[in-house]
């Protein structure tokens, strides 16, 4: 298979809490809403990253939708900035973080999830490389990682850490080659290396080889000027129209990831400036066409010259 038809194969998905339902929708119906909205836009993966539901009734709903429309479904791992489940294999919480992962690992069973997707960054400095101990860190997340790794081989399924604003691409590579299990990879984000100050390109080559999944993100650098601070800024743009090389990104995704055959790309829409006086609905509306237009580019990039 050449590298063109191994494109063809990528799947291209969204991140499912970037896309705003309507505010009266309730809470049941929002997972079968985003798997249509999916469906609609022609995606056939979703990072749903929203919360499942609780009953057997309706887990059987999300599972018949995803088998109706085609779509493969990620899990999320964990709420943002919990240090729960595969963090904390190997400290005085592992019982609880076993507890934890086995949980969600009965959803993914019932619902055919193959891939849980978290990041250790909680967007706060001291969880990062930054944090007077963040080598030290570092080498705990390895060391739950590795309990983690039997867990997920046990299991059959897959275990992607993404590169979320905490540590550089290095970095995390030399985690996961300490790793060094087939089930636990990166959940490779496009446009995070500018959270710590790395070079977008350099750090997608460097994570590349140990992508499970992504999240297809751009980001345009403007000019930012309120001293004293930096003077150039990124923020988030449809996929396409900011600073990201992002047929680079699928290139370097098809010749060294594990298994690009198959591949998710997955939209995230993160950082987005909206003007001061924009409603809600108004901003939800800017970043629900921001991931159509990014869906569409992806689609028309994977399919061109078909």
């Amino acid at each position: 298979m050449n590298y063109r038809d191994i494109q063809r194969t990528m799947k291209v998905g969204f991140m499912g809490s970037d896309f705003r339902p309507p505010v009266s929708m309730p809470d049941p119906e929002k997972g079968r809403w985003l798997i249509r909205q999916a469906a609609e836009m022609g995606c056939n993966c979703l990072h749903y990253s929203v919360d499942f539901p609780e009953t057997e009734a309706e887990l059987s709903a999300i599972r018949a939708a995803t088998e109706e429309h085609g779509i493969e479904l990620e899990l999320r791992g964990a709420e943002i900035g919990r240090l729960r489940n595969v963090f904390e294999l190997t400290g005085p919480n592992a019982g609880l973080a076993r507890e934890d992962i086995a949980q969600r690992i009965r959803i993914m069973k019932r619902l055919g999830i193959r891939i849980m997707r978290l990041g250790y960054g909680s967007l706060r400095i001291e969880k990062s490389r930054f944090a007077p101990d963040g080598r030290r860190q570092l080498e705990t997340i390895g060391k739950s990682l590795r309990e983690a790794a039997k867990i997920m081989e046990d299991n059959d399924v897959y275990l992607a850490v993404e590169n979320h604003c905490d540590f550089k691409g290095a970095d995390l590579a030399a985690m996961f080659d300490l790793v060094d299990s087939p089930h636990v990879g990166c959940a490779l984000d496009t446009a995070n290396a500018y959270t710590v100050f790395n070079d977008p390109d350099l750090e997608i080559a460097q994570l590349a080889p140990y992508a499970i999944t992504t999240h297809i993100k751009d980001m345009l650098v403007i000019q930012e000027d309120v001293k004293p601070r930096i003077p150039f800024a990124p923020v988030g743009v449809a996929v396409g129209d900011g600073s990201i090389d992002i047929p680079l990104a699928i290139e370097t995704l098809t010749r060294k990831a594990r298994n690009p055959v198959g591949l998710h790309l997955v939209v995230e829409m993160s950082w987005v400036r909206h003007a001061p006086d924009a409603t809600p609905a108004q901003q939800a509306e800017t970043v629900n066409g921001m991931i159509r237009r990014s869906v569409e580019y992806l689609h028309r990039y994977l399919n061109r010259d078909a």
